[in-house]
């Protein structure tokens, strides 16, 4: 039999770790896996990998490894689907057009807002980095680590992507403005 208090202990700091991360891990995987019964258990799977590796992952490394486990169970659910060329294509991708004269980057927040209304106008990739940097919080180094990206293509990725949001919402604005400028 274990001891006790480390055995107690143990099932405080994995409680803790469910807690703090089963929201966005779930959130995470169904954007991957697109069924939330699907996402749901795979990170159930990732907790339990977490709860037999022993030792467990460094804690600022904790987040970054449950994400990756996560991402790599939804590629081998994909796999076992068929769906994991047609999501690879996707992740190929580049992004069509790019501008420098976008303006200033948004902010995280008002990013993490538009991602949710504007993902058809981004690859699979830049809609990744984005939800893992401004919904999960993750830095570029930790994106990378999950990904598989070097954390420079990270900041590609990203940076892509808010310009292209940027863009939408200026056409938006734009169109609006047109609207409530009398037109009959």
């Amino acid at each position: 039999m274990g001891n006790p208090g480390i055995d107690e202990k143990r099932n405080s700091w994995m409680r803790d770790v469910v807690t703090q991360n089963e929201t966005s891990l779930i959130s995470y995987s169904r954007s991957l896996v697109r069924d939330l019964d699907s996402a749901r258990e795979i990170v159930q799977d990732a907790f339990l990998k977490l709860w037999i590796e022993i030792p467990p992952p460094p804690t600022e490394q904790l987040r970054p490894w449950l994400f990756t486990v996560c991402r790599n169970a939804a590629y081998d659910r994909l796999r076992r689907s068929g769906m994991v060329r047609q999501k690879q294509q996707e992740l190929a991708l580049e992004a069509p057009s790019y501008s420098e004269d976008a303006g200033a980057a948004l902010d995280g927040k008002d990013a993490a807002k538009m991602l949710a209304g504007f993902d058809q106008l981004l690859t699979p990739a830049q809609s990744e980095v984005l939800r893992l940097k401004f919904s999960d919080d993750l830095s570029y180094k930790e994106i990378a680590a999950v990904t598989g990206h070097t954390v420079n293509h990270v900041g590609v990725l990203i940076h892509q992507a808010v310009i292209r949001l940027r863009e939408a919402v200026e056409k938006q604005a734009q169109q609006q403005a047109g609207k409530a400028g009398g037109g009959p």
